[in-house]
């Protein structure tokens, strides 16, 4: 979780501050203007109802929990890609690509990079926006997994429990270890991170 407040920040352990040098940030731009095609680009649109040089901000994320391949916690949290984009006016569109009014347009590297490079300061606050929303999305996606998970060990938990009363072969230990195997599920989703895959500037032509 993340927040652009610094006394909740400073408040909970579990909460991250997020200020205009943050490494989301920088990453983000990073990309834009370094990184290879496939995970970063920049391109415009013709028909499209703003300014010419508005700009969309899209950005792709994947939800990445570092548990124990075992644990298989992808059944409840599964890594899929969630699409953000910010629109001129500001409106922010979840998992809407087609939103955006036409198909994006290559521009050369070198044109693409000064865009980029003359807009950085306007750009900065978008991403800030975009992450914060983000971070929204996957304490959302986390509620919704740790509820998965707890509904399938609670049904898996009491089917053993039942056949335990006429089967012998369940142990207690066997009901423990689900028990555990529960927890650890649990604690994994908790610790689960946004990452960002992919961003892409629009610019309105």
């Amino acid at each position: 979780m993340a927040t652009s407040s610094r006394d909740v920040a400073l408040a909970r352990d579990d909460v991250q501050f997020l200020s205009w040098e943050h490494p989301f940030i920088d990453q983000a731009l990073e990309l834009i203007l370094t990184s290879p095609a496939g995970n970063a680009a920049v391109g415009y649109i013709e028909d499209h109802p703003h300014d010419t040089g508005d700009v969309f901000l899209q950005l792709q994320f994947t939800a990445s929990c570092p548990a124990p391949r075992a644990l298989q916690v992808e059944r409840y949290l599964p890594p899929n890609a969630m699409h953000l984009m910010m629109t001129p006016t500001g409106d922010l569109k979840v998992n809407e690509p087609e939103a955006l009014p036409g198909f994006a347009l290559p521009l050369k590297r070198a044109t693409a990079r000064g865009l980029v490079e003359q807009r950085a300061q306007e750009i900065q606050p978008l991403l800030y926006k975009l992450e914060k929303m983000g971070a929204a999305q996957l304490g959302k996606m986390v509620s919704v997994a740790k509820r998965k998970a707890e509904e399938a060990y609670q049904d898996r938990i009491a089917r053993l429990g039942s056949l335990a009363q006429h089967n012998a072969n369940i142990s207690p230990a066997m009901l423990e270890n689900v028990r555990q195997e529960r927890d650890a599920v649990l604690a994994a989703i908790d610790e689960s991170q946004l990452l960002l895959d992919s961003v892409r500037l629009v610019f309105c032509g």
